[in-house]
Parts: structure tokens; sequence; C-alpha cells
């Protein structure tokens, strides 16, 4: 399962757009299977969990954007991370009311 940014705040590259093109599965497969697997009929707060996923990766962004400004960065590609920590926060919003 895979979910992506908005177009108009990715990159794209070949290799990436030809992963996206493999077999993966949707939102609903992954879930199907999970519950599956685990003997469960489904996922209770469904949208918490991954508005939480969302959050959380939008502030471990935002740390990373923080060191680039101060300066003790751990990579150079830490100053492209300010752009992605609005989209990440907007996903969150966006999966509250997700249902599988």
């Amino acid at each position: 399962m895979i979910r992506r940014p908005p177009r108009s705040t990715r990159k794209e590259s070949s290799a990436a757009s030809d992963v996206y093109k493999r077999q993966i599965p949707t939102e609903e497969e992954y879930v199907r299977a999970y519950c599956k697997r685990m003997g469960i009929d489904g996922i209770g707060n469904w949208g918490f969990y991954l508005a939480f996923s969302c959050f959380r990766l939008a502030a471990i962004t935002q740390g990373v954007a923080k060191r680039a400004v101060d300066g003790n960065a751990s990579s150079p590609a830490a100053d492209g991370y300010a752009s992605m920590v609005k989209p990440l926060a907007e996903m969150g919003l966006s999966c509250i009311d997700s249902r599988v």
C-alpha cells in the first residue's frame, strides 16, 4: 500500500514512476489482507491511524528542515525537507475521515 502526496508537491523520476506501475496493492486490498492474516474483521479508527502517521512524519520532517536551517543537518538534501511539511500535514487532515 502506498499513499502519495498531491502531484504538485512531489518530484517525479522515470524510476519512481516505474515503481508505482508495479503491482502495489490498493489501500483496501492491503487492509483486507492484513485483517485476514490477523483474523480480525476490520480496523476501527482507520482515519485516525493514517492521520497520526502523516502528522508524525510531518513533525519529523520539520525537525530535519530546522536542522538544515541551523546548519547541523546530517545531509545536504535536508534543505528540501521544508517544502514537504505542509503537504504531509494536509495529507494528515485529509485522512482523518478515511474509511476502508
